[in-house]
C-alpha cells in the first residue's frame, strides 16, 4: 500500500549500550507498580500499523523494560487498534500515558483517539477528536489527559470525565473489573 506511512523507531538502552529497532509510529514510557514488587516497572508502549502480505495490522504493545530478577514482572500485553473503514490510511502520530488513570492515549494523524488501559491493554474508548490532522501532543499531568494541536492551530484538551468513566466502563463495556480499577485510580 503506497499510501501507508511506515513507522520506524530505535530503542536505545543506556545500561546495556545497545539499540533495538521497532516497527512503530508512536511510543511512550510509563511506570507501573506490579503487585508483589516494591519497585515500579518501566514499560514501553508503542503503536504500529503495518501491511503484511496485503493485510493491514494495527497493534498496541505494552512491554516491560529491564525486568528485575527474582521479582514479579509485568506480563507483555498487546491489543488491536481498530480503524474504521474511512480511516484505513490513518496511522498513530502520538502517544501519551496518564499515570493518574493508568491509561494509554493513542492519537492518529486524522484525529482519532484510542484509549486503552495500561495494565490490561483493554480498549476503553475510541472517537474522533479533530476533523483536522493532529501534529503535536503534550501530557497534561494535572488532569490526567493531554493537549493536542491540529493543523488549524487549535489547541485541544482531552481527559477522562471522572463522573462518567466508571459507569461507562461497567455499563457500556461490561467490564466490571476495569471499572473498579479505574475507580480506585481516579
Amino acid at each position: 500500500r503506497p499510501q501507508l506511512v511506515k513507522g520506524n523507531m530505535q530503542l536505545f538502552s543506556v545500561d546495556q549500550q545497545r539499540s533495538q529497532a521497532l516497527e512503530a509510529h508512536a511510543a511512550s514510557f510509563a511506570t507501573f507498580k506490579v503487585p508483589g514488587n516494591e519497585n515500579p516497572s518501566t514499560l514501553i508502549c508503542f503503536a504500529s500499523k503495518a501491511s503484511n502480505a496485503g493485510t493491514l495490522t494495527s497493534k498496541l504493545h505494552i512491554i516491560e523494560l529491564g525486568a528485575q530478577p527474582g521479582k514479579p514482572g509485568f506480563s507483555k500485553k498487546q491489543a488491536d487498534l481498530f480503524f474504521p473503514p474511512d480511516f484505513q490510511d490513518d496511522f498513530p502520530v502520538a502517544m501519551q500515558i496518564s499515570q493518574k488513570y493508568g491509561l494509554v492515549y493513542v492519537i492518529t494523524k486524522l484525529g482519532l483517539l484510542f484509549v486503552y488501559d495500561l495494565e490490561t491493554a483493554a480498549a476503553v474508548y475510541r472517537n474522533r477528536i479533530s476533523p483536522d490532522p493532529i501534529f503535536l501532543t503534550a501530557e497534561s499531568s494535572t488532569t490526567g489527559g493531554f493537549y493536542a494541536i491540529n493543523r488549524r492551530g487549535q489547541v485541544l484538551h482531552a481527559t477522562v470525565n471522572d463522573a462518567t468513566v466508571v459507569p461507562f466502563v461497567s455499563g457500556q463495556l461490561n467490564n466490571l473489573e476495569l471499572a473498579v480499577n479505574l475507580a480506585k485510580r481516579a
